[in-house]
């Protein structure tokens, strides 16, 4: 009988809300995950209210940031020709086998960078997919 959420085998899902962002928003962190133990991150999806449609000169990435906020693990740039349908996966990361380990209350940021004049996006969930390590 498992009595924690760390001894239930399979994978867990966390869907950590962010906000709709203004083109003008300078770059900053609008969500982050804490891991609740030691795990393996395996996935990170980003779903979105509304369509997004990359751009050239006014455009924005999405970054994965680690515990210190110092290194990008993974970035979508929604440049030209990169977009987001409704409702739809945008996957931000995917853990090389058997995926990388965070410690218990270790955390991940999600940062919306500007690029040129910015881009305004919707609201969304980013999807935490994760194992016990």
């Amino acid at each position: 009988m498992a009595n924690t959420l760390h001894d239930i085998s399979g994978e867990h899902r966390d869907c950590i809300p962010f906000p709709a962002v203004a083109a003008a928003t300078a770059s900053g962190i609008f969500a982050s995950w804490q891991a609740p133990f030691t795990a393996k991150i395996q996935l990170v999806e980003l779903f979105f209210s509304s369509a997004i449609t990359g751009q050239n000169t006014a455009s924005c990435n999405f970054n994965l940031l680690d515990d210190n906020q110092s290194v990008e693990l993974a970035n979508v740039d929604f440049a030209a020709s990169t977009d987001a349908a409704v409702g739809t996966a945008v996957t931000l990361y995917t853990a090389t086998s058997p995926g990388d380990a965070v410690v218990v209350d270790d955390m991940i940021y999600l940062q919306k960078e500007k690029v040129g004049n910015g881009h305004l996006t919707p609201h969304g969930l980013m999807v935490v997919t994760y194992l016990a390590a």
